[in-house]
């Protein structure tokens, strides 16, 4: 349980770890990064303490970076920009310092880091890093800290990046970046710091960015980009920028884009896109940018997406999905958009997902999941995994315990030979545990239990 927002997850090793506003976590001091069991869940010792709120995070397999608009960190001068040992929690020497002339009215912040190779690309709002002029945009050595001579200076703000190929997307509120005109949205060249020949010029903030390997698909609350009017949505030729033929021209703002196969769903806030009725939650076709049959709606805004197998998870703040009460956060079938029962319960906005292959992590401003007190972040196993423990219980039985996920039917089967298997218990009432007791086994007669999640 966090006292306050988590801003941005990462996974790695046998760790989650967490960044944003909050100052405790569990009951204990946590000010502004954490670090979970990625097993257990719980709190690790893990704390290196930011003086203020961390942003975002990236991590090189053995350090984590954190960028937000702090002063101290690990009882250090830091400004905003920190590396940590990623096990101890050790503050590391690495010390690019971020900041902004005293003539600038807000401070200086760190809003977006991206690895590539030993080169850590940041952005935000500041004017100089180690006393170097760098505007809103910068790249340093992630091993050395050094500030490399890539400087493609932004007139305002940079608040998201993506990178592709060899450029590095980014996204924000600018009219000038590199010494070129460039609105809001801008493709700059990784080795070189030069803007490259890409100009979609979005007349409104670009939220989020993805691409494949025929179009940048961005989502945000323009109407112009490209050279055509847009609704909120396009795709971009990777070229050159201009807006595609493609057009669902969304009612309202996209906030999250995933593309898997032929189609690219989407999240937001809208009433129509792709030609159809859709609200807050849809499916288009990559190639016409038609709305597909799949039809989830969400009462209020999706604004996270993410891939689990064949489910699709979706966090924000809607408390209905696809007609079922679905507190902030459920996971639907990519094919057929058929809901998968999990029901997670969150009491508040979940902001950001992330996956692994012990469990899945949200973050957001909840305080209560599925009915205990949680706040800022959760973890949740995988859908259809069971785990089973044994409960001490009276002499002469025991006790089996089911844990998994509130929503999914949870089936316990018994049997004396391991060929000939039979369901005597079922969590009906779909909660995320249950128990049941059974005799306790003797040296005449053993007994075998299982636990399974059926088919949705």
């Amino acid at each position: 349980s966090f006292n306050d927002e988590v801003r941005s997850l990462a996974v790695a090793g046998a760790h989650v770890y967490l960044a944003g506003a909050f100052t405790f976590a569990d009951g204990n001091p946590r000010a502004h990064l954490a670090a979970l069991g990625r097993e257990s869940g719980a709190l690790v010792a893990w704390d290196p303490r930011a003086k203020s709120i961390v942003n975002t995070l990236a991590y090189d397999g053995t350090s984590l970076y954190a960028g937000g608009a702090f002063t101290i960190l690990g009882g250090q001068q830091r400004a905003n920009l920190a590396a940590v040992d990623s096990t101890s929690g050790q503050l590391l020497d690495w010390n690019p310092s971020v900041t902004i002339a005293t003539n600038n009215v807000a401070p200086a912040q760190v809003s977006t880091l991206a690895m590539v190779g030993q080169v850590l690309y940041l952005g935000g709002r500041f004017t100089a890093v180690n006393g170097q002029s760098r505007t809103n945009l910068a790249a340093v050595d992630a091993v050395t800290g050094e500030v490399k001579a890539w400087a493609p200076h932004s007139d305002g703000p940079i608040d998201a990046s993506h990178v592709t190929g060899e450029v590095l997307l980014v996204g924000g509120s600018f009219t000038n970046i590199g010494g070129v005109t460039r609105s809001n949205l801008a493709a700059v060249h990784l080795e070189t710091g030069a803007v490259v020949d890409w100009n979609p010029s979005p007349n409104g903030p670009v939220y989020t960015v993805t691409s494949t390997s025929d179009a940048v698909y961005v989502g945000g609350a323009f109407t112009s980009i490209g050279g055509r009017s847009r609704s909120r949505i396009a795709a971009l030729d990777r070229a050159t920028g201009a807006s595609l033929v493609w057009d669902p021209s969304s009612s309202g703002d996209v906030r999250t884009l995933l593309v898997r196969g032929d189609t690219i769903y989407v999240g937001g806030n809208f009433s129509s896109i792709g030609a159809l009725f859709r609200t807050n939650f849809a499916a288009l076709k990559l190639r016409t940018g038609l709305a597909t049959g799949w039809e989830v709606n969400a009462n209020r805004p999706v604004l996270t997406l993410r891939e689990d197998g064949d489910t699709l998870l979706a966090g924000g703040e809607f408390t209905i999905l696809n007609g079922l009460p679905r507190n902030r956060m459920a996971g639907v079938d990519f094919s057929s958009g058929v809901d998968s029962g999990w029901v997670p319960n969150c009491d508040a906005p979940v902001r950001s997902i992330a996956i692994s292959s012990s469990g899945h992590f949200a973050g957001g401003s909840f305080t209560n999941v599925t009915g205990q007190a949680q706040q800022g972040i959760a973890a949740f196993h995988p859908y259809g995994r069971t785990v089973m423990s044994t409960i001490p219980a009276a002499a002469g039985s025991v006790m089996i315990g089911i844990s998994g996920n509130a929503g999914e039917r949870h089936v316990l089967h018994l049997s004396t030979n391991l060929v000939d298997w039979t369901a005597i218990s079922t969590n009906t009432s779909g909660s995320a545990k249950f128990t049941r007791t059974e005799p306790a086994p003797t040296s005449v007669l053993q007994r075998f239990y299982r636990a399974s999640v059926p088919a949705r």
